[in-house]
């Protein structure tokens, strides 16, 4: 498996600035946030005085919450026809993870050489990037997730874009669940779309455990996958290091491997203002080699 080169740039609306004992100091969409980061607990901040500039800041001890005057309700971030609206949410986040644009853009090649509309599924798809981009391009999504006011969210994000109409099938359900309906009823998709976090909790409230639910996650999808054409893109923000290990079964492995011939993975990283790299997790892109009509 070849690494993808690591050409991980940030999006124009997104600036990392500075990063550093634990924490990071971004832009989004002119908005300046200082949060916690745990990939940068073993490094400094390279510019200390640029600190003074956020506009907000999250920490979650003592208590859970954003310090900074007034706080926003929200505010809009463009990427391509793409309109998110952001918002400092009780968690910490914001209603968009920058690393995954780097992903977006690799699924609208993919899904723009398709012969035919092509079939998305979307699972974790949390406020909607991914379904928006996918959308955009003429695809045909099912977006689910186990969280209401999130997909409502998500639903939002795809009015700002003009995707209101787009054929996005919103669900409000646990991911297991979906997938083993799927299953049942022998539906297919061209592509899939996980973005897996290592502890949760479904709409059932049963727990998720990424060493103990993804193998079974991931063989139930390939068995939902195109014959002919196919992709699936896995990625997330642990430590990870190989999908052969850690929370990747071996029978898992060699499942995907004999599935897709083509395969890339790699760390995800953005830079900040000094040049220096943050680690934001794994990416792991699949996919049958592409055969055009005609050809």
């Amino acid at each position: 498996m070849t690494p993808l080169p690591r050409a991980d740039h940030s999006p124009a609306s997104y600036r990392l600035v500075d990063f550093g004992d634990g924490r990071k100091l971004e832009e989004f969409a002119g908005h300046r946030l200082d949060r916690p980061s745990p990939a940068a607990t073993a490094t400094h901040p390279a510019q200390p005085g640029r600190w003074r500039e956020a506009d907000y800041r999250y920490d979650a001890t003592p208590s859970p919450g954003w310090s900074g005057e007034p706080p926003p309700t929200a505010w809009h971030f463009r990427w391509e026809s793409l309109v998110l609206e952001l918002r400092l949410s009780g968690s910490g986040h914001v209603g968009l993870f920058p690393e995954q644009i780097a992903n977006w853009r690799w699924l609208q090649s993919w899904l723009r050489r398709q012969p035919q509309r092509p079939r998305v599924l979307n699972l974790f798809g949390y406020t909607g990037g991914a379904s928006l981009a996918a959308a955009a391009v003429g695809a045909e999504v099912t977006h689910v997730d186990a969280s209401e006011p999130t997909v409502q969210w998500a639903k939002h994000n795809a009015s700002l874009s003009g995707l209101a109409e787009a054929p996005i099938r919103w669900l409000v359900d646990d991911i297991r669940a979906v997938v083993r309906r799927a299953r049942r009823r022998q539906v297919h998709y061209d592509m899939i779309l996980m973005d897996p976090p290592t502890y949760g909790h479904g709409l059932s409230g049963k727990d998720w455990r990424l060493e103990r639910d993804l193998p079974p996650l991931l063989e139930d999808c390939l068995r939902l996958l195109s014959d002919d054409q196919a992709a699936l893109l896995v990625t997330g923000h642990s430590p990870i290091a190989s999908l052969a290990t850690g929370p990747f079964a071996a029978a898992s492995w060699v499942q995907l491997t004999r599935r897709f011939p083509q395969r890339t993975r790699h760390r995800v990283g953005l830079f900040d203002d000094a040049g220096r790299r943050l680690d934001f997790g794994y990416a792991y892109r699949f996919q049958t080699p592409l055969t055009i009509a005609g050809e």
